[in-house]
């Protein structure tokens, strides 16, 4: 057996055991979503397109490997996040 799949197993555990860092605009976005603010006033508050901000939103998402608002909520107090 190679050593080509043990390393690639072994970069995929160790990716899914490190915990994602946010950024500033991130955890904020998270603090407001947890508020029940909607995308629009986000993008109001930050002084930034809706665009913008669903892209925030989104890489919020990746992160923490969820699909939705109530995920991610649920998820950041969970892992201490907010």
């Amino acid at each position: 057996m190679s050593a080509w799949p043990r390393v690639v197993f072994k970069w995929c555990s160790d990716m899914e055991q490190k915990q994602p860092t946010f950024s500033p605009r991130e955890v904020s976005a998270l603090v407001m979503l947890a508020q029940g603010k909607h995308q629009k006033h986000m993008a109001r508050e930050f002084g930034i397109s809706l665009n913008t901000t669903k892209d925030v939103m989104r890489r919020v998402y990746l992160k923490m490997r969820v699909n939705n608002a109530a995920e991610a909520v649920a998820q950041a107090i969970r892992s201490g996040i907010i």
